[in-house]
């Protein structure tokens, strides 16, 4: 905790109190001197004695046993880390920021690292109320989970202010970023392909030469490729109606004609394997079915698919390895954000009975 001269004195207090418990003055699990206590000790109320008390019990240092009084849980610096996650909503539809942000919270445990999740609002705006914490350095850093938090902090002045560490899962120029490679998802899912087939490619906007976003190539070697872009994808709201309508679509204007369909996403793999099951029996057996998708998900796809997996595991592995060495000091801001590029890993998916 950062004492300024704009600190209030109850936050003086919990700073004080904070930096005799990291000296060692008190052990875990020590009984903290009562309130009157600490009174004779300091020069502030008991009232604000006690806000300061419950402000390093809200930030895990204390733990009060009622009738007891307050021990001292840990005496190591926790640091209090911001993760923002993308959507107004962490469910089904967003199976890959939901288990990149579970992993997360677990992986901080264990890092002196104490989580406050965040949602994105719908509307994708970063409020004023978070900007102030933000600036008022609430947070010792932030991970972003595919929001557009680092794009929104950077617009404001604040930034300026206040170096704030910041990691983005996903890809963002102005921070350091981990993501998927999503061109090396794009060379399995063609090798997966036979020479010559015609390939229907659910793409997303992006900047193959930086591996930003989701890439497709238009013409690959040996393949004749129909993309379905973000204007046509953009039209359904779920992720998976996404997939069922915009197959079908796309099955009524190019008459069926095509061999394979790959898929960037779970949920929209499962809406389109749902289409191709709606359009006919025979369907599922000739048209291939390839998506990527979080290594070992359970979800349910009702036609043969080849999954292209990705481990979250090192995508979280990866971020926090990032934030601590932004934390730390190590990474400049004057220098270029490193960006870590994650290969998927590629198996057949079994076909549930």
């Amino acid at each position: 905790m950062k004492v300024t001269k704009k600190s209030t004195r109850s936050e003086m207090v919990s700073s004080i109190l904070l930096q005799r418990i990291l000296d060692g003055e008190w052990a875990v699990e020590e009984r903290l001197p009562t309130v009157d206590e600490l009174n004779t000790l300091m020069p502030a109320s008991r009232a604000t004695i006690h806000k300061g008390i419950q402000s390093l019990v809200e930030d895990g240092y204390l733990r009060s046993r009622r009738g007891s009084g307050v021990y001292v849980q840990r005496n190591t610096f926790l640091r209090r880390i911001l993760v923002h996650v993308g959507g107004g909503r962490l469910d089904a539809d967003h199976l890959f920021a939901m288990a990149v942000t579970r992993k997360l919270e677990e992986a901080m445990m264990t890092a002196d690292m104490q989580t406050e999740l965040r949602l994105e609002s719908n509307s994708a705006q970063l409020d004023d109320r978070l900007a102030r914490e933000m600036a008022q350095r609430r947070f010792h850093g932030v991970i972003s989970v595919q929001s557009n938090l680092p794009f929104q902090w950077l617009q404001r002045p604040e930034h300026e202010k206040v170096r704030l560490p910041m990691v983005h899962v996903g890809v963002h120029n102005a921070c350091p970023s981990v993501f998927v490679d999503m061109n090396e998802f794009q060379r399995q899912a063609l090798d997966a392909i036979p020479f010559g087939r015609k390939i229907l490619y659910f793409a997303r906007s992006g900047d193959e030469s930086t591996g930003d976003g989701f890439v497709a190539l238009a013409a690959p070697r040996g393949h004749a490729t129909h993309l379905l872009t973000d204007s046509e994808l953009a039209k359904f709201d779920a992720s998976e109606e996404v997939g069922f309508r915009a197959l079908i679509q796309a099955w009524k204007r190019l008459d069926g004609d095509f061999d394979a369909v790959v898929v960037p996403d779970d949920v929209m793999g499962k809406g389109v394997a749902q289409a191709l099951l709606a359009l006919g029996q025979d369907v599922p057996e000739t048209i291939q079915v390839i998506v990527l998708t979080n290594l070992g998900v359970d979800l349910f796809y009702p036609v043969p698919i080849t999954r292209i997996e990705v481990d979250t595991t090192e995508v979280v592995g990866r971020a926090i390895n990032l934030l601590e060495n932004s934390l730390e000091g190590r990474i400049s801001a004057a220098e270029q954000p490193p960006r870590v590029l994650v290969k998927p890993r590629m198996r057949i998916a079994a076909i549930p009975a």
